[in-house]
């Protein structure tokens, strides 16, 4: 897999279970809710085998779910710079912030953060720190996703579960 690796491109999809078993993984998750009038999102984080940190939740005040989907990644990739993490496997159920990242980053670049409709990209400060903070750290992020909600049975569904548990308790308890 790193052999199809280009210096340029340094969000990678990836399903591989042995890419995920030979490096730092973190599933997060993002949510976002209307509770009594007032929007409150949060974001989750849990690390494989609490390697390099426990479960972590965040409370990101008024804000959508793809919004805390993403935010939750930037946390990630902050954590995973700040512990010389060079090689990430992150796990998400948002197609969003995957396919934002594996698909179109490249192209909203070359067309200065427009989409095709040339419009302005939503989110576009959070995916620009993302991509500071892998470039400036010589970062490789691989991506599997993994379903959200899912009631077959497993490590995925486990985690999954458990970072979406975090995040909705980040929106309410969760650190700033």
């Amino acid at each position: 897999l790193t052999s199809l690796l280009k210096k340029d491109e340094p969000f990678v999809w990836s399903e591989s279970q042995d890419t995920a078993m030979r490096m730092p993984t973190a599933y997060v998750d993002g949510c976002s809710y209307n509770q009594q009038g007032n929007l409150k999102a949060g974001a989750g984080v849990v690390w494989l085998n609490n390697d390099p940190c426990p479960p972590q939740q965040f409370k990101l005040g008024p804000h959508s779910s793809q919004y805390a989907e993403i935010a939750a990644i930037l946390i990630t990739l902050q954590f995973a710079a700040s512990h010389n993490i060079k090689e990430l496997f992150i796990c998400t159920d948002s197609n969003y912030a995957r396919l934002s990242f594996t698909c179109h980053l490249a192209g909203w670049k070359q067309n200065g953060f427009k989409t095709a409709n040339n419009k302005p990209v939503k989110h576009q400060e959070l995916f620009q720190a993302c991509e500071a903070i892998v470039t400036e750290h010589d970062m490789i992020v691989y991506w599997k996703k993994v379903r959200g909600h899912s009631r077959q049975p497993g490590q995925d569904k486990d985690l999954n579960d458990q970072t979406d548990a975090i995040a909705k308790a980040g929106a309410l308890h969760g650190e700033s």
